[in-house]
């Protein structure tokens, strides 16, 4: 059990920041256009290796994003749940300056990450071979 913690910790970072880089410019392509900023919270940069598992990984990536949504705003319960009902019903809705891309962003720059982050990464995207690809080159970058 003690590599699963230490596999979750690295993985929470790695899509934490991947995550909150996301979510700058209002796009579901951020991360792979390179967007930031327009909240005024803070953003992290990628790493040049995290970087690299978007633009290698584009699909699988988009994969994950819907999983992210799915677990942090449609889940009952989820931490955003209340604000992203129109998101859920139509991801393709979802903005960065929305009441859910905004509770989303919150929820991504938890300092010890995000549990439903690390749920969508951990038991739903590496389980997913349509997934599982993006989080395990996360998993690589140092």
């Amino acid at each position: 059990m003690k590599s699963f913690s230490r596999m979750a910790v690295v993985l929470a970072s790695a899509v934490v920041a991947v995550l909150v880089a996301a979510c700058g410019d209002g796009s579901s392509d951020a991360v792979a256009a390179g967007g930031s900023g327009g909240t005024g919270m803070a953003v992290e940069a990628l790493t040049t290796c995290q970087q690299a598992c978007v633009d290698n990984n584009p699909t699988t990536y988009q994969k994950f994003d819907s999983y992210e949504l799915t677990e942090c705003g449609c889940a009952a319960n989820s931490p955003c749940h209340a604000s992203c009902t129109a998101e859920c019903a139509n991801p393709s809705t979802l903005t960065q300056s929305s009441p859910c891309g905004t509770c989303l962003q919150a929820e991504f720059n938890k300092e010890n990450g995000s549990v439903c982050t690390i749920h969508a990464a951990i038991n739903d995207c590496l389980p997913d071979p349509a997934c599982a690809q993006f989080v395990n080159c996360l998993l690589t970058c140092p």
